[in-house]
């Protein structure tokens, strides 16, 4: 599912449907939401894992990018990426106790991450696999539902793009 697969809706319809699921994202408890972001991530890996050569081939012919050159740069950075975030992003989530002001003692102040609800991402050409997927993952390992525009100039990348995502969400928190 993405922008242009909803020629019959505009974009305000569009974005009042990711924020009725980031809405529902939000009323979730915090191991719930944990679970869904670390089941969204697990998803999103498998379903990259079994296009390595798709995702390859379509950089060559989008950009003609050599196969070690889009390894390195897009393929395998993204995968570095997830298992990063996969090990991290509860920790993230957590609380952060923090200094509180003498002025407000006895008091005590902490930092609450919550998720900013619907995130608009606008890949650009030049390696659109990596400026697509990598801040996708960063929006939900914070909580977020994503709008995703890939680039119209890297169509073979895009596209595969775009089939990852139908597959991973199709429930739409991410379009």
């Amino acid at each position: 599912m993405n922008i242009e697969d909803k020629t019959d809706q505009n974009l305000p319809a569009i974005f009042l449907g990711l924020q009725q699921h980031a809405k529902k994202l939000r009323e979730l408890s915090l191991s719930a939401s944990l679970r869904w972001r670390e089941s969204s991530l697990l998803r999103l890996k498998k379903s990259i894992e079994i296009r390595e050569e798709k995702v390859l081939a379509a950089l060559q012919s989008d950009l003609g990018k050599p196969q070690f050159e889009a390894f390195a740069n897009e393929y395998g950075f993204i995968l570095t990426e997830l298992n990063h975030t996969l090990k991290e992003f509860r920790g993230w989530a957590q609380d952060e106790r923090c200094e509180t002001p003498v002025a407000l003692w006895p008091a005590s102040s902490k930092i609450i991450h919550e998720p900013k609800g619907a995130v608009l991402i606008l890949a650009p050409w030049n390696y659109p696999f990596q400026l697509s997927l990598g801040p996708l993952i960063a929006a939900i390992s914070a909580g977020n539902v994503a709008l995703l525009k890939p680039s119209e100039f890297s169509p073979a990348t895009s596209h595969l793009v775009q089939e990852i995502i139908r597959e991973v969400w199709p429930d739409g928190e991410v379009i």
